[in-house]
C-alpha cells in the first residue's frame, strides 16, 4: 500500500527469514523497521494515535469505523505525525496500550467472527488510508502554525496523565483500589478532545501549583 514507517515494540525475533521470506518483495521495510523496548519508544514523535480493536472495554472510548479513521489519520498529518497501533496477534492490544490511543478503531464484521488476524487488520487499514491518500476525501484545512496550538506529541500526553494521577492520589480524589476504571474515565475525557502543546503546559503548570500548595500545608 506504499507506506515504508515500520515500528516494532519488542518483537520476539528480528531479523527474521520468515519474514523476510514472507515479505514477497518488501523486505527493504523490514531491512529500515524501528524495533523499540517499549511503546513510548515508538510513539515518542507523535500527535493522534489510532488502536485497532475488536473488543468492546467496559470504558468507552471514542471509536471508529476504519473508513472514518483513516480519514481522520489523514487530516491530522497536518498537525503531526500519526500512528496506526496493532496489538498481538494472539491477544491483541491490553487496556494499557489501548489507553494511549485518542480513537479506538473497531472493523464492522459479523459478530460472530469478530476477529481478525493481525495481517488482515493491517491490510483493511491500510486501504482505507491509501484510498483517503488517492483522493476520495477533500484536502483537510491548512493547520494553525502557532506552535502552541500544534497537537501536542503521545508521549507529551502520557506524561501528563502520569502527573495527573498523582496529584488526584495526592489530594485523594482517587484511592486504591478501586481508581483504576475512574481514572481511565478521566483519561477518557482529555482524549475526547485531543490536547495541543498549551493545552498540556497549561494543566502541568495547575497540577505543579497544586503540587507546591500542598507541600506549603505539609501534606
Amino acid at each position: 500500500m506504499g507506506f515504508q514507517q515500520l515500528y516494532l515494540v519488542e518483537p520476539d525475533i528480528f531479523p527474521s527469514d520468515v519474514a523476510v521470506a514472507r515479505a514477497t518483495g518488501a523486505d527493504h521495510i523490514l531491512q529500515k523497521a524501528v524495533v523499540c523496548a517499549d511503546l513510548d519508544a515508538a510513539l515518542q514523535d507523535v500527535t493522534l494515535v489510532l488502536a485497532t480493536s475488536a473488543r468492546q472495554r467496559s470504558v468507552t472510548w471514542p471509536v471508529m469505523s476504519p473508513r472514518i479513521a483513516m480519514q481522520t489519520a489523514w487530516q491530522a498529518t497536518e498537525r503531526g505525525q500519526v500512528a496506526i497501533l496493532f496489538g498481538r496477534e494472539n491477544s491483541g492490544l491490553s487496556n494499557a496500550e489501548l489507553d494511549r490511543a485518542n480513537i479506538h478503531v473497531t472493523v464492522p464484521v459479523n459478530a460472530a467472527f469478530h476477529s481478525l488476524n493481525l495481517a488482515s487488520a493491517v491490510q483493511i487499514m491500510t486501504y482505507e488510508l491509501r484510498q483517503v491518500m488517492l483522493g476520495q476525501v477533500p484536502s483537510p484545512s491548512p493547520a494553525s502554525t502557532d506552535a502552541k496550538d500544534q497537537a501536542a506529541s503521545a508521549v507529551s500526553i502520557e506524561q501528563f496523565f502520569v502527573h495527573l494521577e498523582q496529584v488526584l492520589h495526592a489530594v485523594e480524589f482517587i484511592k486504591a483500589p478501586n481508581s483504576s476504571r475512574l481514572f481511565r474515565k478521566i483519561r477518557r475525557l482529555f482524549v475526547r478532545s485531543g490536547m495541543s502543546v498549551d493545552d498540556v503546559n497549561i494543566f502541568r503548570g495547575i497540577l505543579s501549583s497544586i503540587e507546591y500548595q500542598l507541600q506549603r500545608k505539609g501534606k
